[in-house]
Order: structure tokens, then C-alpha cells, then sequence
């Protein structure tokens, strides 16, 4: 939760809560960090990507 509030705006805040809660939940799954690190490298690209995308760099 800590981490979800220092995100900017209350959508940012709420998204980063979300995607937290599903990466802990993939780790908490298979008693690892991988997945959650692998989601969170996926998440992060594709964020990436569409902000490239929307500033025609993509």
C-alpha cells in the first residue's frame, strides 16, 4: 500500500495498488519471487511502450 501512494494521481495510486496485489499474489502461488518480478518486467514494458506509442516514438 505504502508503495501504491507514492504513485501520482489517485488512478496511478489505485493501478499500482492492483498490480502489486497480483504480483504478490503470483509469488505467493508458487512460493517464489520470479513471477512477480517476470509480471513486473512485463507491466513495466508494456507501460513503456504505450507511452512511447502515445508521444509517436513507438
Amino acid at each position: 500500500m505504502l508503495f501504491a501512494a507514492l504513485h501520482g494521481t489517485l488512478t496511478e495510486k489505485c493501478y499500482a495498488l492492483g498490480m502489486g496485489l497480483i504480483f504478490g499474489w503470483a509469488a505467493e502461488q508458487t512460493e517464489s519471487p520470479a513471477p512477480g518480478v517476470v509480471l513486473h518486467i512485463l507491466n513495466n514494458g508494456l507501460v513503456l511502450a504505450r507511452a512511447l506509442a502515445e508521444r509517436g516514438m513507438g
